[in-house]
C-alpha cells in the first residue's frame, strides 16, 4: 500500500488471481488505464481524476480473463487532493503476483514510467523508460553546440535537413541534428520548424526566440483510440511530451499534448 499523506485516499481497486504473468500484459493495461483516466479528466484535468478506476477497467473482462490477464496486482490511487475533493494526481502501480522476485512498474499521471524488480516500485524507483527525454536532451545539445561554434549568429534561425559536415558557416541554419532521411521537415506560418520522426511519430518543433529558443517535443498519435485493442508494442516511452522554454528549463507533461511554459518543470538528468 501507498504511504498515505495527510488526507489522501489510496485505493488499491483490483487483485487478479496468481497465475502465468506476462509483463507486455501488465505495461498494456497500465497504459490503457492511464491513457482513459486522462480522457475522464479533461484537458489540464478540469474534472479531476476519479475516486476509483470505474469505467476505466477494461469493459466486460472478469479478473484473470485472457483480455484481462492474469498473475499480477493492479493498484490505483487518487493523489493530491484539491479542495473539491477530486483528484489532481493518480498513481498505478503493477506487481508480478507469481514470482519470488517481482516485477514492479509504477505510473503516474506526469507519464513518468518506474520498474523495479525484487520489491514494489514507487515514486523514488529509476525511470524504466527513458527515450523520449533522451531524444530531446540530444536535440538540445545539438542546438548548443551551434551557439558555441558560431557566437556571432548566436542560436540557429532555423533547423535543416541532416549534413554531416560541421555548422560553422555562421548562416544562421543548423544541419548536424540527426535526421532520417524518411523524416519530414517544414516551417510554419511563424518561422517554427517543425521536424516529425517517421520510425516513432515524435513531433519536435523548434522556434528562435530572441536571444533564446523554444524547443517542444511531442507525440500527437501515441494514444491508442478509446476501443484500441492489445497490441505488442506498450508503448509506455511515449507518455511524456516536453518544452524548453527561453530560460532553458524544460516543461513536462504526461497530458497528450505539446507540453507549454505552464507545466511543471522537470529535470532531464534522470527524465523524471
Amino acid at each position: 500500500m501507498l504511504a498515505s499523506a495527510a488526507g489522501l485516499r489510496t485505493r488499491p481497486v483490483i487483485m487478479t488471481p496468481a497465475g502465468k504473468y506476462n509483463a507486455t500484459t501488465a505495461q498494456h493495461e497500465l497504459l490503457r488505464a492511464y491513457t482513459c483516466l486522462w480522457r475522464v479528466a479533461g484537458a489540464r484535468a478540469v474534472n479531476g481524476f476519479p475516486e476509483t478506476l470505474g469505467a476505466c477497467e477494461w469493459p466486460g473482462a472478469a479478473p484473470g480473463s485472457a483480455a484481462y490477464g492474469s498473475g499480477y496486482l493492479l493498484e490505483y490511487h487518487p493523489t493530491r487532493l484539491r479542495n473539491d475533493g477530486r483528484g489532481a494526481g493518480f498513481v498505478l502501480v503493477t506487481m508480478d503476483a507469481g514470482h519470488r522476485n517481482p516485477e514492479s512498474f509504477y505510473l503516474d499521471e506526469s507519464g513518468a514510467v518506474r520498474r523495479a524488480v525484487g520489491a514494489r516500485a514507487t515514486a523514488r524507483s529509476p525511470v524504466w523508460v527513458q527515450q523520449a527525454c533522451l531524444d530531446f536532451d540530444g536535440a538540445i545539445r545539438k542546438i548548443e553546440e551551434y551557439r558555441t561554434a558560431n557566437p556571432a549568429a548566436g542560436y540557429p534561425a532555423r533547423i535543416e535537413h541532416y549534413d554531416p559536415r560541421p555548422d560553422a558557416s555562421g548562416d544562421g541554419v543548423l544541419r548536424t541534428l540527426m535526421m532520417s532521411p524518411s523524416d519530414t521537415i517544414m516551417t510554419l506560418s511563424d518561422g517554427s520548424i517543425k521536424m516529425r520522426s517517421a520510425r516513432d511519430d515524435r513531433t519536435l518543433i523548434y522556434r528562435r526566440a530572441g536571444d533564446g529558443y523554444t524547443l517542444s517535443l511531442f507525440t500527437p498519435d501515441s494514444l491508442p483510440r478509446s476501443d484500441a485493442t492489445l497490441v505488442d508494442d506498450p508503448r509506455l516511452d511515449e507518455l511524456r511530451n516536453f518544452f524548453r522554454d527561453p530560460t532553458g528549463a524544460v516543461h513536462v507533461t504526461g497530458e497528450q499534448r505539446p507540453a507549454t511554459i505552464a507545466d511543471p518543470v522537470r529535470s532531464l538528468t534522470n527524465c523524471d
